[in-house]
């Protein structure tokens, strides 16, 4: 038996704990906090507003809004198949 694949509950539980943040971490969660807050902003603005500060005001521009919104749905239901199907 190969005893160098046992592992004890010691050290799976810290292979398993999180690990601190370096800074290009800290950096990281930062740059997406802003990108994220940008988005909530102009998300906001446009319930507001209405679609005319996004340009839309043609039925083609719709078409490509709702195709964009359909698209990154089934990209991150497909994305989401993959990871439960690689993980069996």
């Amino acid at each position: 038996m190969d005893n160098s694949r046992i592992h004890t509950s010691e050290q799976i539980e810290k292979d398993l704990m999180p690990r601190a943040f370096g800074l290009y971490g800290k950096l990281w969660v930062v740059f997406l906090l802003i990108v994220g807050g940008l988005g909530l902003y102009y998300y906001i603005q446009q319930l507001r507003n209405g679609l005319v500060i996004t340009g839309l005001r043609d039925y083609t521009t719709w078409g490509i809004y709702i195709a964009n919104f359909v698209f990154f749905v089934a990209i991150s239901l497909v994305g989401s198949l993959m990871s439960a199907v690689l993980k069996l």
